[in-house]
């Protein structure tokens, strides 16, 4: 791939962003005293290697007021909507999160 075309899929997936932002908003404003869902895009990016864009998103979550937080980090696949989550609470998770940005970037 030409520069030329890798800054062309580029600005294709910051296209992206917007519809992102309206979701991530929609799920912030749907919070409530009882269940806490705080979400932020960390990344918007184009993966040569899957052809693809891709978002990442960093959610906080307390599903009652005696619970604690919870961090889950998504991989979602803009073109497709293909999700893929990582929970902080689950052992080994971040390693997994990790491994997966690398394959893909």
């Amino acid at each position: 791939m030409t520069a030329d075309q890798l800054f062309q899929k580029k600005q294709e997936c910051a296209k992206y962003k917007d519809d992102l932002q309206k979701e991530v908003n929609k799920d912030n404003s749907e919070s409530t005293i009882y269940f806490r869902d705080f979400r932020t895009i960390n990344e918007i990016f184009y993966s040569q290697i899957k052809n693809s864009c891709f978002g990442l998103i960093e959610e906080q979550l307390k599903p009652t007021s005696n619970s604690s937080w919870t961090t889950t980090y998504w991989i979602i696949d803009l073109l497709t909507d293909d999700r893929m989550d990582y929970s902080s609470n689950m052992t080994g998770s971040m390693d997994k999160y990790l491994t997966k940005l690398d394959e893909l970037k």
